[in-house]
Parts: C-alpha cells; structure tokens; sequence
C-alpha cells in the first residue's frame, strides 16, 4: 500500500521556503530543544463511500491543517494546496476506505526562552551562521553610514538616503549591499525555521471492497441507512459499504492492505491488520474496525528526550550584536526593504506613496470557490498552454535528511515520524534581517488553477460513482454508462497523478494536470461535463435531490415518495406512495426529506437533465398508462422519455417541471440536513468544492486575518521599542504558523 506522509523528513531546523512551498535541510547543529511527552491519539476513517459521511471522506486530495507563508498570496497558495495520500479517494469500480490512527509521541521545541540571537547563531550550521553574520556586517556598516549623515530632515536618515540616491551615493550602496546580504541568506536558509515538531506515527488498515464479478459495487441506496459520522467515529464496515442495507454479501470481498509510519506504532499497526486479514466481508460486515486496533499509545511516548546544552558563544560574536546600539529605529529599516519589494512591481513608485498605502487596511481579493464557468476556464487553461508548448514539470525539492533530530549522540526520535510542525520567521529572530510582508491580495487569478483542479477531480469522482450507478440500476440509457463512467475514474486518476512529484504551491502544476485530464475525455464525456458545469448547484446534490411534487390529487400540496416502494401489478414500473413532505425552501429544513427517496440526476449527452431513483428514471404522472395511479410516485428503468423533462432554475437552484396538471421540483440536499438525524435514509452523491468543511474554513480564516492587517506588515513589529538584539528571546511573543496531519489545537 502506497503512502506518503507530506512531512516527512522534516525536523528541528529545517528550513521553509513559503514562495515555493519547498523545505530545506536543517541549519541546526546544537542541543537547544526541549521535549514535552504527552502521548495522545487521533483516529478517522477516509476512502470513499456513499453511505458514510464524514469530514475526510470522499476527497480526492487533502489539505493539511494550517500553512507557511509571509505574504498574503503565499498564505492563500498554501491553503488551496492539496497533497494525494493514500486515504484519498480514487474514483474506480471499486470502494477504498482507510482507517488511519495517528499517535502523538511527544512535542520538541526550540527552546528559545534560554535563547538570545548570539547563542541562536552558535547553534546553526556553519553556513547558516556565515551567511547571518554577512547580514549582521552589512546591516552595521549602514547604521555607521547613517550616523555621520546631516540632520536637515525630520525622515529617518535611510528615508533621506533612498529619496536622494545620486547625493547620497555610498550610503545607498550600503543599503542596497545590506538587501543583498539579507537576500543571500533567505536564499539559501529560507524565510522561516522549523522551531517546534510534533513527533508520532501513522498506522493505517487499508480495505478495498470489490465485486466477484468485476463489476461495480456503487448500487442506487435509497433506502440505505445513512450515517453521518464525526472524526473518530466507529462505523461498521457493512453500514460502509452500503449502509447494511443487504445482509447477504455473497459476491462481495474485501482485500485488505496495511501500513505504518514510525516504529512506534509498527507492531500495534501489524496486529490490528493480522486481526482482520484473511476474513470473508461476511465476517467483516458488523465489524468497526478502529474500535478493533489496539493501543497505538502503548510505545508512543519518547523515553529519552534530549537535554538542553546552552550553546558555546564565541566573545567576538557577542562583542558584535552588542555594537547594535539600538532597535528603536528598526521601522524604518523594515520600511525601507519593503519598499525595495515594492518597487520591484511598481518601478515608478515613490518611497511616500509606499509608506501612505502600506499603512491603510489590506485589501483581500474575493477568496470563493466561484466555478460556475469551471469547463471554459480548463479550456482557456489548456489554449494558453498550447500557446507556450509544453514545459518540463517542477520537481517538488523533498527534504532527504531523515535523520530526525539535530542532537548529538543517540537519537532519541528515529521511529517517529513528524505529525505537526511549527515554523518562525527568520526576521522575528534576527532583528537586523527585518522586511516588511505584502499582506493584500489585490489578484487571486494565479491561483485559480489550483481551485479548478480540486473542484474538477471532485466532480470526477462524483460523476463517475453516479454513472456506475446508473449502469448498475440497468437504466436504458442509448449510450454506455460504464464507459463514461470509467471515462470520469481515470481523469480523476490523471487528475491525481498529475500532481506526483510537483511541487504542490505551483498553479501551473495543477493547470496541466487538469487540462490533460479534460483533453482526455470521450465526446459523451465531454458533453455531459458540459451541462454538469452550467447546472453548477448539481454539485450541492451531496444527499441526492429531494423531490416535491404537486398535482390536484394532492390538493395543491407538495409530497414526495415515501420508503418503501413496489412493484406494480404488471411487475413494469416501480412505485412509492406520495406522502406530505414539510419541506420549505425559504425556511432550508432539508432534514423533512430523512425518510423520502432521494433521486440522482443523470444528464445525458444531448444535454437532457433526467432523474431516477428506486427502479428506474421518475415517470411523468400525465403520461396515459393504464397502470398508473395519481396518488403514486412512479419509476421506469427502461422509458427514460417518460421521465418529465426537467429545466434548471439557476437563481433559484433547483430543477423543475410544470407540464401539465403535475409540477415537480427538485432540490439539492446538503450534508448538514443528515447532522442529528438518527435515521436519515438515502446515500451520499457529490462531494463539490464547497462541501470541504476544511477547505472552506481555512480560506475564510485567511479572508478573514488579512481584513484585520494593514497592507504591509513590517517585522521590525517583533521587536517594540526599547528592545535589545541582546535581549533574550519570549517564546509567547514569537509568532509561528502551524502545519500538521491534525488540527493545531488538538496537536498542541
């Protein structure tokens, strides 16, 4: 089994390039951490299913919790990232779930309230410390220049260097000496630091649940008992794979895999697999199978954290920061680089004009998951690379260091694996590397390839589920389901594989993957994602469509099909009686369709919009038959022409029919209608963009961080006035971002 853990390789030291999302190999050489051991567990189930609902199922890629990055446009490219695990959905004939337990050692953290910046430095690699003194020299030789200028400005001597260059000529070659110093080492050393690692393990049952035959097992479950679970829920593998609807599986098995991620939960990850391994789904189907692993945090805790060893500091070290008189005027210092980031966007833009819009609110450009016109922009995407030709893809620079601690003699963290990590800024332990940060995002447009790509390989998936369904309900169709079904299921395939080895904050590596991926779609294909584009709100089919329909026997009342149907005498149609259904729009009470049939829609390659649900496509109730009765809701699997056909009300984002005396509506059900419903019939359909609980959260977090920035952020802030490059460092006022396999507050 194939599994990749995003962080591995990372440790104490590491170095993180926010711009490309890339990490380097770790600058630190000392003893200076600390290890908190509190071992704890977190456990979930993911894969794909359409009887469970959870906030990890059916993606087809993950984001991590949290993200690196210094600018607003680098915070926002890491929060639309998304890396392909191997608990991601695929897409296929077949249902994978896996059922992960991640295991919590201990937390290592730098422990920099023993730190100041001269015992930090002594502590780095050789090359680190070289290149930081390069820019301590530099940022000396400017302060010395500055003092001798004339006080004939009420400006900051450094404003009236920039303002005035040609007059001021060697002093602004000590600026601009002093930009490339502190850019050599961000070059090299990043822009941050990992300062804290969250050490554990990874262990994982993998089960992939297939037919004898070969054929698939997504079945139509309108009666099916649906479960909507939360993080950690057990949840039987029968109730998985179709809700226990059928308490007969013969044709049905499993094929079960396992892996582990540090030897500290290896053993434990072996005996959870061998308890399982080798059973019949039979046996399997009333089976919970995280309630079945063992203690994964029998080995967990680290039992010899290492010590903390101040390091050695060289006098002539301590004899230089010691030079820094001050740290009072850092602002303009930090002012002035930011400027020069400015100017490199805007050659025209004056050093007040800066100063006057760094100070105002930033401004966040429109964070949505807008992808109402998804099909034209992949095409648009795909012209314009046309245009370019073809490019080599990025390699993604992967940390090959796997050595995981920087502490010298035995190391105390080989058999864990980093589950979590936090990441400092350079410039907030450096006071001479100070910058300012563009936290306005005034254009999102470079990251819409990322957008699209997560929102195509999940209407992939969906799509292809709902297609093997259709083939499986024996629909009459007048095209092969199974091959536009198969044809959704290796796009999203393509759509996965295309990220492999790319370095994940790069749009253009998801703008390739997704315009191969559409490149490669057969014509009925290609015309049915078409219509699925223009009728976006299909997307928010995540429980199926809930059907109302009114006609003069109901007296003006809008019922739906109630569970269960049956046959009709003639064995030709099937039929639900229609039931009063409280359901109202305005108000959004989609749990008053729990106990109804929800229906499927199927778009056909014409573009027709047509629906079905138990035994067939919904038969038009003014159709002449003699066997059809008003006060039933009937199903035809072989006359999809009977179907009423069906228009889509994009304001009002419903589909609808009023031909003749019967009007239907239908609506799309979200996942939170099934939250608190103890018996929630139906089953799961798409999974859209929007219904990423994780995905959506971080983006309006992120909107919602830089509505409360100013335009720039100047890190000269991390050290107020009064302060001392000598001063020992706060480990509560050091701001740091978190990334991690769990959410920050759990980890921590």
């Amino acid at each position: 089994m194939e599994y990749k853990n995003p962080l591995d390789g990372l440790k104490i030291g590491s170095t993180a390039f926010s711009s490309t999302g890339k990490w380097g190999l770790s600058v630190v050489n000392g003893a200076i951490t600390k290890t908190t051991v509190v071992p704890t567990k977190w456990m979930s189930m993911q894969g794909e299913s359409s009887c469970v609902y959870s906030k990890q199922m059916n993606q087809g890629s993950a984001s991590l919790s949290g993200s690196y990055g210094v600018s607003g446009i680098s915070k926002l490219t890491g929060a639309l990232s998304g890396y392909v695990g191997n608990a991601s959905a695929k897409g296929g004939k077949n249902m994978k779930v896996s059922y992960q337990i991640i295991v919590r050692g201990g937390l290592e953290y730098i422990d920099l309230d023993n730190l100041n910046p001269a015992l930090l430095i002594s502590a780095l690699s050789k090359s680190a410390q070289a290149r930081i003194l390069r820019a301590l020299g530099a940022y000396q030789d400017l302060e010395q220049a500055l003092e001798h200028l004339p006080k004939d400005s009420q400006d900051p001597p450094i404003y009236s260097v920039i303002k005035d260059a040609e007059r001021y000529k060697a002093e602004f070659g000590k600026y601009q000496q002093w930009l490339r110093s502190v850019d050599d080492f961000k070059r090299a050393c990043g822009d941050g630091i990992v300062v804290q690692v969250v050490w554990g393990g990874v262990g994982i049952v993998d089960m992939e649940i297939g037919s004898d035959s070969g054929e698939s097992v997504w079945k139509y479950g309108g009666e099916t008992d649906f479960s909507y679970a939360g993080v950690g829920a057990t949840v039987s593998v029968g109730a998985t794979y179709d809700g226990s609807q059928s308490k007969e599986y013969a044709g049905v098995h499993a094929s079960l895999g396992s892996f582990s991620s540090g030897s500290c939960v290896d053993d434990q990850t072996t005996a959870w697999f061998k308890a399982l391994d080798g059973k019949s789904f039979q046996e399997l189907a009333d089976v919970k199978v995280l309630a079945r692993a063992p203690d994964m945090t029998a080995k967990a805790a680290i039992r010899t954290p290492p010590e903390f060893i101040t390091p050695k500091v060289e006098k002539s070290l301590t004899d230089k920061i010691s030079q820094i008189k001050d740290l009072d005027g850092l602002k303009a210092y930090a002012t002035a680089a930011a400027y020069d980031k400015a100017k490199a966007d805007n050659k025209n833009l004056t050093l007040e004009d800066f100063i006057n819009t760094s100070g105002k609110r930033a401004n966040a450009a429109k964070l949505d998951l807008d992808i109402d016109n998804l099909m034209t922009e992949i095409d648009e995407m795909a012209k314009k690379r046309s245009n370019l030709g073809e490019e080599e893809g990025l390699q993604l620079d992967m940390v090959s260091d796997l050595n995981h601690s920087a502490t010298a003699g035995d190391d105390p963290f080989i058999g864990y694996s980093p589950i979590g990590i936090k990441v400092a800024s350079w410039d907030h332990l450096f006071p001479w590397l100070a910058t300012g940060n563009l936290n306005s995002i005034v254009d999102a447009k470079s990251t819409r390839p990322m957008i699209i790509h997560r929102a195509m390989l999940q209407d992939c998936l969906a799509l292809s589920r709902l297609y093997y369904i259709a083939h499986s309900s024996e629909l009459n169709l007048g095209f092969s389901a199974i091959q536009v079904a198969d044809d959704f299921a290796q796009a999203a395939s393509r759509l996965q594989s295309g990220l492999l080895k790319q370095s994940l904050r790069d749009p253009e590596a998801y703008a390739r993957a997704a315009s191969d991926a559409l490149g490669k779609f057969g014509t009925n294909t290609k015309e049915i994602y078409k219509i699925w584009c223009e009728v976006s709100f299909l997307r928010d089919c995540n429980l199926g469509l809930g059907l109302l329909v009114k006609s003069p026997v109901s007296k003006d009342k809008w019922c739906s099909p109630s569970i269960p149907a049956q046959h009709s005498d003639d064995k030709s149609l099937m039929y639900a009686a229609a039931a009063g259904c409280a359901f109202d729009p305005t108000v959004g009470n989609y749990a008053a369709f729990a106990t109804f049939y929800k229906l499927l829609p199927l778009i056909f390659p014409s573009g027709e919009i047509r629906v079905f649900g138990p035994g067939g496509f919904l038969v038009a109730l003014w159709e002449e038959k003699a066997n059809v009765r008003p006060e039933n809701i009937y199903f035809d699997r072989n006359s999809p022409k009977l179907c009423p056909p069906l228009t889509a009300d994009k304001a009002g984002r419903f589909l609808e029919s009023n031909r003749g005396p019967v009007s239907y509506r239908l609506y799309p059900v979200p996942f939170s209608a099934a939250e608190g419903v103890q018996n929630w019939k139906g089953q799961s359909f798409s999974t859209g963009l929007a219904s990423l609980s994780g995905l959506t959260s971080a983006l309006s977090d992120l909107q919602k961080d830089i509505g409360q920035r100013l335009a720039w952020s100047l890190t000269s802030e991390a050290w107020p006035e009064g302060s001392s490059a000598e001063d020992y460092y706060a480990e509560g006022l050091i701001a740091k971002q978190y990334i991690g396999l769990v959410e920050e507050e759990d980890a921590l």
